[in-house]
């Protein structure tokens, strides 16, 4: 992390959204502090962040899509998904996708895995890009901010915030449950 510069950040970025386990807190902080001590510049700090994370995204996208319901499937039977299930998870995506997105970019672990629905349930390319980018456009900007602001105590910041992820994962995935069955309910009337 002492060799943090815009090459680094770039890279970091971008493996940390194809599921390799790099935390974005660690890395943006971090840069956050180096913006406030005038090694990095904030806006291209930003954008080489945002410009990563949605190209790391695009490829799980791509992958995804690319794979489709025939091989999933196939993945997804060993775990006794029932066809039936997978077919009102995608109506329900297809509904609630953009929101989906939008807010996974914002919850800790759902960051890395979003793409990978919206690829399979073929969500259009072009909302996806939108709400991947906005999402991820407000995640790292809280995150660079929040270094800046906590100056040489980003440490201290990140030790909190590593406390409260796992729990924000929780609150997350609650979200998304009650959100399909919300779904499930209108579905059935």
């Amino acid at each position: 992390m002492e060799t943090l510069n815009y090459f680094l950040i770039f890279s970091l970025m971008f493996l940390e959204n194809i599921i390799i386990p790099i935390p974005s807190e660690l890395v943006l902080f971090y840069a956050g502090y180096l913006v406030s001590v005038g090694e990095l510049n904030f806006v291209l700090v930003l954008m080489l962040a945002t410009i990563a994370s949605l190209l790391s995204s695009l490829l799980a996208y791509a992958i995804a899509f690319l794979l489709g319901k025939v091989e999933v499937m196939k993945f997804l039977k060993k775990l006794r998904v029932k066809e039936k299930d997978l077919r009102n998870a995608e109506k329900f995506f297809k509904r609630k996708g953009k929101l989906a997105v939008f807010l996974a970019r914002l919850i800790p672990g759902l960051r890395s895995l979003i793409s990978y629905p919206a690829g399979f349930f073929k969500m259009s390319l072009t909302e996806f890009t939108i709400y991947t980018f906005l999402g991820t456009l407000l995640w790292n900007a809280l995150l660079i901010f929040t270094g800046y602001m906590l100056g040489s105590s980003w440490q201290e910041a990140l030790n909190i915030f590593e406390k409260l992820k796992y729990p924000a994962l929780i609150v997350g995935l609650i979200i998304f449950i009650l959100l399909y069955k919300m779904f499930l309910k209108k579905k059935k009337n």
